[in-house]
């Protein structure tokens, strides 16, 4: 991939900061970075995806189903959050700059949340074995 995240970047993002780096380089190689522009509705309330966006640089607004709206800027601590995790969004997104997303599908995350706590699990049970 071209334009990877790094993985300083990659840490910013929820669940990832608590990853290991083997499972850190795993999301990354399966990720793509995608750039769209100011004005482009990037998912819709009530719409189905696979897939989970993150915002690495530029700035959205989320509109829930009341039209409340919630600017997101890259680097904010709600940035630091999956744009909306839900299936399907309760949120649509619409960017209010030229954006870039680190976009990745959520089974993918699933999976490397999976292995990173069985492995977790494994360190912790030999742990206690050596105590013993």
């Amino acid at each position: 991939m071209a334009d990877a995240v790094s993985l300083p970047d990659l840490r910013r993002f929820e669940p990832f900061s608590r990853f290991s780096e083997t499972h850190l380089n795993d999301i990354r190689r399966r990720s793509d970075i995608v750039a769209h522009p100011k004005g482009k509705i990037l998912f819709k309330r009530d719409e189905v995806d696979t897939r989970l966006h993150f915002l690495v640089e530029g700035s959205i607004d989320l509109a829930d189903a009341s039209f409340n709206v919630i600017p997101v800027e890259a680097g904010s601590e709600r940035a630091a959050q999956c744009l909306d995790v839900s299936g399907p969004h309760t949120l649509t997104a619409i960017t209010t700059s030229p954006v870039r997303l680190l976009s990745v599908q959520k089974d993918v995350v699933d999976l490397v949340l999976t292995w990173d706590q069985a492995g977790n699990y494994m360190v912790a049970d030999l742990s206690a074995g050596e105590r013993e």
